[in-house]
């Protein structure tokens, strides 16, 4: 997780504009923006998408006369990040663009007997929900298993 510049707790996230870029580079240069370039080399599977949230929008044109407003769909994906990896952002955060900007550093969240008192922080929108709701799938966090949810044996991670 990360501690926003207003001090909550949420995820890193961002907007993408699809006739630009695909779902998954948008979210893979916003990994980049708000964690730094080693967070872009992050490989994103299809079963690491976990679901969606829609808010409509009115539909109506904007006064700024720069489209109308649509709505906005937020997606959540869950990977495991091997400790190398999130070694590797965590040395490299300083250097994404958004580090003192909208992001002021990486959390570890406390997995065990410390997880109830990091819940007692602030969190941005369903963010405190959604990492509720990850740890499950995460599986078992020794067996280095990257395969998709209800599988049997191990996947790629190529």
């Amino acid at each position: 997780m990360q501690l926003r510049f207003d001090g909550l707790f949420g995820f890193p996230g961002g907007l993408v504009d699809l006739g630009k870029e695909s779902l998954e580079e948008g979210l893979l240069r916003e990994l980049r923006e708000e964690l730094g370039p080693a967070a872009g080399e992050i490989r994103l599977r299809p079963w690491h998408h976990r679901g969606a949230r829609a808010w409509p929008g009115s539909g109506r044109r904007k006064k700024s006369g720069s489209g109308s407003d649509v709505g906005l769909v937020a997606h959540f994906y869950i990977r495991r990040l091997r400790l190398e990896e999130l070694v590797e952002i965590e040395r490299g955060e300083k250097a994404a663009p958004e580090h003192g900007l909208e992001v002021q550093g990486l959390v570890r969240v406390p997995l065990g007997g410390g997880l109830p008192t990091f819940l007692q922080h602030q969190f941005i929108g369903d963010a405190r929900a959604q990492l509720l709701g990850a740890l499950p799938g995460l599986g078992d966090p020794h067996d280095g298993d990257q395969s998709p949810p209800g599988s049997k044996g191990k996947g790629e991670e190529t």
